[in-house]
This record gives C-alpha cells, structure tokens and sequence, in this order.
C-alpha cells in the first residue's frame, strides 16, 4: 500500500513536475589492436563501417543542437508574449475583485515557469562537453604499422565515448519537449477559459443564434452526421492528450 501511495506522489509530480533521471554509470568499451581479430581482407569493410558509425554520431550531434538552437527561438518569442499577456492581466483593476482573472493569471505564470524550464534544458543542449575528433594521428606518418587497424580502433573508441555525450544533449532536448508539452495545454486551457468567458459575456447574442438554429429543419441524416463528427472529435481529443503525455 505505501508503495503505490509513493509511486501515485512520484507520477503526481512526474506529471507536474519532470525531472531527468541521472544516466546509469558505466565504463565505456574501449578497443586496442589486439582486439581486431579478423582476416586481413576485411580490413576494408571495418574501416567503411567504423567511418559510417563515427559520421551517423555526428550526424545525431547536429541533429539535436540544430533543433536546440530552432527550440530556444520559438521558446524565447513564446515567452515574451506570455509575459505581455501576465502584464496586462495583473495592471487590470479586476484582477483583486476577479477569481477568474487569478486563475488566468496562475496559469500564464506557471506556463512561463514552464518555458523557463524548456529553454535552460535547450541551452544545456547546447552546452560545451567533452567531444572527441579525428584528426591527422601522428601513426599515419609511420612506417611498419597497420594504418587501417589503428584508423578502425580510433574511429571506434571516439564514436563510443561521444555516444555518451550525445545521448546526454537527447536527454535535455527530451526534457525541454516535456515541459513545452505542458506550456502547450495550460496556453490551450487559458484559451478555452478566456473564449468561454467572451461567449457568456455575449450571452444574448448566443439565444439569438440559437433561436434561430431552432427554426431551421435539419434532416435526421445531418444530424446524425454532425453528432457522430462531434463524437469523433471528442476521440480525437483524447488521443492527442493520451499521446502528449505518453513518455
């Protein structure tokens, strides 16, 4: 029983709150010379190979610091506007009097604390880490060496070891998507409270248009079709939600 009432805290927060679970620490497999026991012929395939392994790392390091970089943009231009929108709520005389203006404000806050969160992990993205390259190896000037096998042992333990690093940039990229995710339904919330708020207001205006829909005959298969559009909808709802929220 105290076991689920921990795990229901931990996805509370999980859900309110995400944290980046530390990665499991672990020696990074390094390879020598010795350890290249194959024929001779092969030598080709395994440095072609080692070369893909080593550009696809690369390719994966670009890949998260250029969304990293597109992220703190639109994360940064996001964040202005909350901010205006959380002025000018709070410069408003009704904000005291008004529950519903502080809910609007609550939200705006806890969206921007969000961003705020969504852009340092985007700026941890783009932190400076230990990144290996190749270079020229001084055993390339060498004589009586296999340039191959060393060039096949270099590629290898410098693709290992950036892994780590790489995976590392994912992980603040993951954490920086999480928490937009959560910007995206309480901005959706703030919306849907704000335009609900604007219709009650024109409350009389909404009777006139209902009235009017009163007196127009709508077919049992257009009713049907609009009811089982709605329906539809509402599923579709869900199944975002359902997958926004899927880590």
């Amino acid at each position: 029983m105290l076991q689920r009432i921990k795990e229901l805290i931990k996805n509370i927060r999980e859900f309110i709150w995400p944290l980046l679970d530390p990665l499991e620490e672990h020696d990074v497999l390094q390879i020598g010379e010795e350890d290249c026991d194959w024929e001779e012929e092969d030598l080709d395939l395994m440095l072609e190979y080692a070369n893909k392994y080593y550009e696809s790392e690369e390719e994966r390091k670009k890949d998260v610091e250029s969304k990293s970089t597109i992220f703190i943009g639109t994360f940064g231009v996001t964040a202005t506007i909350l901010i205006y929108l959380s002025k000018d709520l709070i410069l408003n005389n009704s904000v005291i009097q008004s529950p519903f203006m502080i809910i609007l404000i609550f939200l705006m806050t806890l969206s921007i604390i969000y961003l705020c969160r969504a852009i340092w992990f985007s700026i941890k993205a783009l932190q400076r880490q230990n990144y290996y390259r190749l270079s020229f190896p001084r055993f390339m000037l060498e004589n009586n060496v296999n340039k191959k096998k060393r060039l096949i042992v270099k590629l290898y333990n410098y693709s290992k070891k950036n892994s780590e690093t790489i995976n590392l940039k994912v992980d603040f990229m993951t954490m920086a998507q999480e928490y937009f995710k959560r910007v995206v339904v309480l901005v959706s919330l703030f919306s849907i409270l704000v335009l609900g708020k604007y219709l009650l207001s024109y409350k009389t205006v909404l009777n006139n248009i209902f009235s009017t829909l009163n007196d127009i005959t709508i077919g049992q298969y257009i009713l049907s079709a609009i009811l089982g559009a709605i329906v539809l909808l509402y599923l579709l709802i869900i199944i975002i939600f359902h997958k926004l929220f899927k880590r």
